[in-house]
């Protein structure tokens, strides 16, 4: 009920300002000379609507009962103030400022008003589908079953299917399917829907399995992709598609003349992809588009294949298609709670190998901590031991890590006392595989810090990386204050100096 009575208030406030901003006069002298009929509206609408208790009903559902409830406030309110003004024969000249402030806070209101309502209902219909999957794959998972194949398909049946394959996206495609899967296959499906449902109720297992359905008109691609893998046998074949934002950037410059084309498109990156990732507008965001017309990278498709137990076999792109064979290798890690959002939480190797998040900006694609070992046995290190070409970080995160903008939500960790200011950097699990035994046990016995002694002696190989670190924390064993005073200054010169960046 409080938070319902501020929002009310910042609503009254934004519409008394915008009305007196309207009037086209002195703002000041406007703002002032009706803070009192202003006053004197708020006051009655906020006990009006306590008194009708309103704000006392939670989580309505229904938009014609959420907007009967709030007409019936804003009228008797209105009512009731222009009623003083007549019978108390209140004088103000300018009936637009008052009026308008009236009619601007409905405005505000019913806009708020749809957007509480499409959350709320976007809550329910999210939370009823997690419960109904997750009850779904434990029951599948849990239970026994004979595996049942699909009755042998004929030959003329595999020539329909192929058929429309053809028709629907070229023999191109069609040929880079069947290089992949025996033409004479018996037990392989293709599937056209983009509901997971479908999947399950399927009786049958398969060998491969052809998703024909774009990836980004999956509303829940995790949870489609792990229906998929129940039904596939180990080192069963999973071909899908989808539309990558490179791809659909491509796309949308070309279809605009330049320069119109950068401003809608910029509209577009914001709608489709900032949108989905922030946590109040991303339930919006499904509720009215039903998760359709997605726009994913390339990086987050093989991410989220990854996290279903699936890897990578090879992909090609054609006409606006990017095509995925990939393998069964694993049964699908169900992440209820993944890192989609702008500040992400990564699980890191901290003091005696305890396992801790550290708080960061997202500066790469969604999914891609899935795929960090395939970067690692795909790409070679580059100078100061990153991943060379890493296609899993954006445009945007390059800016970000170039001055550590990325790692200010570290500074919770700082506080939370699972990181120190100097210390070698903090770890994925993957990664501390990498370094040496000796290393790693020296490692997990000091907490991880803000600032690594890779910014003092500025290493270019990963056996120059673990002669730093085993360097630092032989002297830090020895004098810790001294030592952390020396690698702050040191850290500090060359940033300043030498214009030490993080990549």
């Amino acid at each position: 009920m409080n938070k319902r009575i501020f929002e009310d208030i910042v609503l009254l406030i934004l519409a008394y300002i915008t009305a007196t901003f309207l009037k086209n006069e002195n703002f000041i002298f406007v703002f002032q000379k009706y803070i009192y009929l202003f006053a004197l509206y708020s006051t009655i609408y906020l006990t009006t609507s306590i008194i009708t208790n309103v704000r006392r009903k939670k989580n309505v559902l229904k938009a014609k009962i959420l907007f009967l409830n709030y007409l019936s406030d804003w009228s008797i309110s209105a009512l009731a103030f222009l009623s003083l003004i007549y019978i108390f024969e209140i004088d103000f000249p300018s009936r637009f400022v008052i009026l308008g402030y009236i009619v601007t806070f409905f405005g505000l209101k019913l806009a708020t008003l749809l957007l509480v309502f499409s959350y709320q209902r976007a809550i329910v219909i999210v939370n009823k589908e997690d419960i109904e999957h997750v009850k779904e794959m434990h029951r599948i998972l849990n239970t026994k079953e004979t595996v049942i194949r699909k009755p042998q398909t004929n030959s003329d049946g595999n020539n329909i299917i192929h058929n429309l394959v053809q028709g629907k996206f070229g023999q191109q495609v069609l040929d880079f399917i069947l290089l992949h899967i025996d033409e004479s296959s018996q037990h392989t499906d293709y599937l056209f829907s983009t509901s997971r449902f479908d999947v399950l109720k399927s009786p049958y297992v398969f060998n491969n399995i052809i998703n024909l359905a774009n990836l980004n008109d999956i509303k829940k691609i995790n949870k489609y992709i792990e229906a998929v893998s129940i039904k596939l046998d180990f080192n069963g074949l999973l071909i899908c598609c989808a539309i990558t934002n490179k791809t659909r950037k491509k796309i949308f410059l070309q279809k605009f003349p330049i320069g119109l084309n950068y401003l809608l498109y910029f509209f577009y990156f914001i709608y489709k992809r900032v949108w989905p990732k922030l946590p109040y507008f991303k339930r919006i965001y499904f509720y009215f588009t039903g998760g359709r017309d997605r726009n994913i990278s390339h990086a987050e498709v093989l991410g989220r294949l990854y996290s279903c137990g699936f890897e990578y076999i090879e992909h090609k792109t054609i006409d606006q298609n990017t095509w995925y064979v990939t393998k069964k290798t694993s049964n699908p890690i169900i992440d209820y709670d993944p890192t989609y959002g702008p500040l992400i939480r990564l699980k890191r190797v901290g003091k005696h190998g305890k396992i801790f998040n550290t708080y960061k900006l997202r500066t790469m694609h969604p999914y891609s901590e899935y795929i960090q070992e395939f970067v690692y046995k795909s790409n070679s290190f580059d100078d100061g031991c990153k991943f060379k070409d890493d296609f899993r970080i954006s445009s945007l995160g390059k800016f970000c890590r170039k001055y550590w903008i990325d790692e200010l939500p570290m500074l919770i960790n700082l506080l939370k006392g699972d990181m120190k200011l100097i210390g070698v950097r903090p770890l994925s699990n993957h990664f501390f595989n990498l370094y040496p035994i000796d290393i790693q046990q020296k490692r997990i016995q000091f907490k991880p810090g803000l600032l690594p002694p890779f910014y003092a002696d500025m290493p270019n190989t990963f056996e120059e990386v673990l002669a730093s670190e085993k360097k630092y924390l032989e002297l830090y064993e020895k004098h810790k204050f001294k030592t952390d005073f020396k690698y702050f200054f040191l850290i500090l010169t060359n940033i300043i100096f030498k214009k030490a960046r993080s990549k």
